[in-house]
């Protein structure tokens, strides 16, 4: 468990009484606070076709009104105003980056440190008024390095709907992209001259631009008003020279998957 990954697509709880069964669901993501752990199967790192086991927190803590503090893996946003559908804050990301790694011919590559990334988040959210099981939520992030390590910026583009399956059961459905420039894409896909002489990859200089496409349904069972039960799937197709770098093509996979469940107590 050494590895840290987003869980916004992970939500739910293990265990419930059958009195707090109940109680009537509710919308996890319109409460003011919730907190939750979480497991997952992921990529060893991005583009690998090996798998570790990954534990993640996420949360939120309500500021009066529509503004809120949330934890969703790596990743802790902000909104700072008060508004019914528009949200704009603060965004500060945990990269992980890519040392002691199952594959050998990878593992051989200089290092690549975590850092961390701060910047912007830009949203929108409707809430059916009649049932707030009904939702919708779009968004955009934009971070930039701020520990040196990779340098660049990253745009995180996505959009999700929910909705109630049952009296017991919402699914979800979201979508995103990302986009990167030159100096992170050099950092995390590129083989340098030295890294091909480590490894023996060849030489590749990656460019920015669109680095993956990403779906990620969710089901969640409210056991209680306060407890919930939830698993997920999150794949993503890396594309352009993400796929195309000997990381990936040679050594590992452009396609992604990551899997788990969580456990969530909201109030």
């Amino acid at each position: 468990m050494r590895r840290y990954v987003s869980i916004a697509f992970l939500l739910g709880l293990l265990v419930a009484s059958p009195v707090l069964a109940q109680d009537t669901p509710i919308a996890i993501d319109t409460v003011p606070n919730f907190i939750g752990v979480g497991l997952a199967t992921v990529p060893d790192y991005l583009g690998s076709d090996d798998y570790t086991i990954a534990i993640g927190l996420t949360g939120r803590l309500g500021l009066g009104g529509e503004r809120f503090i949330q934890l969703s893996g790596p990743l802790l946003t902000a909104n700072l105003i008060n508004h019914p559908n528009l949200q704009l804050g603060p965004a500060l990301r945990f990269r992980r980056g890519r040392d002691d790694v199952d594959d050998d011919v990878v593992d051989r590559m200089a290092d690549i440190d975590s850092t961390f990334e701060a910047g912007l988040l830009i949203g929108f959210k409707y809430v059916n008024p009649t049932n707030r099981r009904q939702r919708f939520r779009a968004g955009v992030t934009f971070t930039h390095d701020v520990a040196g390590e990779h340098e660049g910026f990253v745009i995180d583009v996505f959009a999700r709907a929910w909705w109630p399956l049952s009296k017991r059961f919402d699914v979800g459905l979201g979508a995103g992209l990302t986009f990167a420039d030159d100096d992170y894409m050099e950092t995390y896909f590129s083989v340098t001259p030295s890294d091909a002489m480590r490894s023996g990859l060849p030489i590749f200089d990656a460019e920015g631009g669109v680095r993956d496409f990403r779906v990620f349904p969710t089901v969640v069972w409210h056991l209680s008003r306060h407890w919930h039960l939830g698993a997920g799937l999150r794949y993503s197709r890396l594309v352009s020279d993400a796929e195309d770098s000997p990381v990936v093509d040679d050594r590992g996979s452009a396609n992604q998957l990551a899997a788990g469940a969580a456990i969530l107590y909201s109030w």
